[in-house]
């Protein structure tokens, strides 16, 4: 058997976002009977295929998170500044930072974008990423002219971050390190007893973007949230977050980064600006509050790894 098919068979079965057949099964009753009542499976053909590629939550959004998009549709004539306020301060207060420490995004690709449009500027920079990983950093990186880096993966697809670190002290310019954690496509997670010694010993001209998107489905204790180390004041990493996953908000595109203010205003000097739709900002809102459907997401997913 090929790496890749291997790969892509070990990918299907340990990390795959959960099919609408195995989710109306789950026992989680504070949301599942009213959903399940509303979820039909349609069987996959060569035409209409199950994509399971683009990591879409195949739940759907919540119902009251629909209803809130639903209704914001009647006000798109006017532009969402006050929602947008309103969920700037809500995942300020969630991750416990000042209010310029945080950027709203067209969903977490656009803070991939706005990262390497602000440090392909410098005389020299590259990007290092490991060899199997979500593919948006080194399309941005080609788009703005960044040399890409990759790094072989270990044994059972996990990221070698020794080899990352060989990569970054054997370059004389500036380095930005995106790892996303857990890894996609590989499912596997970075511990943090592996990662946070490199990022808090301040490796001179290196920036650390962590792409959390699929943080909230993990297990594993080894697994710790970079965020922690940006609340202890580290300016030499970035958190992307998206509501794409848990949240099934994928079309939506809503997503935010997380970091020291100097990052941020880099950030934004390459936006337009938090000028999110307003659907997507008010099924944000209406997301963050709804505790019954995060927990159906979650076990969900957890099911379907099991299977």
């Amino acid at each position: 058997m090929s790496n890749s098919l291997a790969l892509r068979r070990r990918t299907f079965l340990n990390f795959s976002l959960l099919g609408a057949a195995v989710s109306a099964a789950l026992p989680v009753k504070a949301f599942s009977q009213e959903t399940a009542a509303n979820i039909s499976f349609l069987a996959p053909t060569a035409e209409n295929p199950i994509r399971i590629n683009f990591n879409e939550n195949a739940l759907g959004m919540s119902p009251s998170a629909q209803a809130a998009a639903r209704d914001a549709v009647a006000k798109g004539n006017r532009y969402a500044k006050a929602e947008i306020t309103q969920l700037h301060g809500k995942l300020c207060d969630m991750y416990k930072v000042p209010k310029n420490f945080l950027l709203l995004t067209d969903g977490s690709s656009e803070g991939i974008r706005a990262l390497m449009g602000a440090y392909s500027r410098l005389p020299k920079v590259q990007l290092v990423i490991p060899e199997l990983t979500y593919g948006d950093g080194e399309h941005f990186a080609n788009l703005y002219n960044v040399p890409v880096v990759k790094v072989p993966m270990l044994a059972d697809w996990k990221v070698d971050v020794a080899g990352l670190k060989k990569a970054v002290d054997g370059f004389d310019g500036f380095s930005i390190v995106y790892f996303v954690n857990p890894n996609n496509p590989t499912s596997t997670v970075t511990p943090a007893s592996e990662i946070e010694p490199w990022v808090k010993s301040k490796p001179d001209n290196t920036l650390f973007i962590a792409d959390e998107a699929y943080a909230e489905y993990v297990s594993d204790p080894k697994f710790k949230s970079m965020a922690g180390l940006i609340q202890d004041g580290l300016d030499n990493v970035v958190l992307l977050k998206t509501f794409s996953k848990l949240y099934a908000m994928a079309g939506m595109r809503v997503g935010f980064a997380v970091g020291a203010p100097s990052i941020i205003k880099m950030m934004k000097d390459q936006v337009a600006g938090e000028k999110l739709n307003y659907p997507g900002v008010t099924a944000a809102l209406v997301s963050l509050d709804d505790e019954p459907f995060q927990a159906y997401s979650r076990a969900s997913n957890l099911e379907s790894r099991k299977i």
